[in-house]
């Protein structure tokens, strides 16, 4: 059975949202439970749509900061990204990621984010 671990946090406030994050990799046994050191992490993110941050169509970009700069500090290679429906491409994952707050996000975590819209049919490869 998988487990889940939550940290009330009443605001988006940088130092709040930082001490929950702390607060949930304490809770699953430190950092190192969870990741390994030079592990390449893709961060999957909800940007369902091009909304600000304060609208809660998304993932919130104070959360992504806190997560992603937690594994990055702790040494993992970090990248960000969503699917999002409609149209996918690099010219509409840099709208949304900036819309979104996710561009700062990324920035100011040390983290990248991800453009590769690739696509592969693994059923007839």
């Amino acid at each position: 059975m998988e487990k889940v671990f939550l940290s009330k946090c009443e605001n988006y406030n940088r130092e709040e949202v930082y001490s929950a994050i702390d607060k949930i990799f304490d809770m699953a046994g430190g950092i190192g439970k969870v990741v390994n050191k030079n592990d390449k992490v893709f961060l999957k993110i909800n940007l369902v749509m091009k909304k600000h941050p304060d609208d809660a169509a998304t993932t919130h970009p104070m959360v992504v900061e806190a997560v992603a700069k937690k594994l990055v500090d702790y040494g993992c290679d970090v990248i960000i990204g969503d699917s999002p429906g409609g149209p996918y491409n690099e010219k509409v994952l840099k709208s949304l990621y900036k819309v979104c707050g996710i561009e700062e996000a990324a920035k100011n975590s040390g983290s990248k984010l991800n453009y590769d819209c690739r696509t592969e049919d693994f059923f007839n490869s």
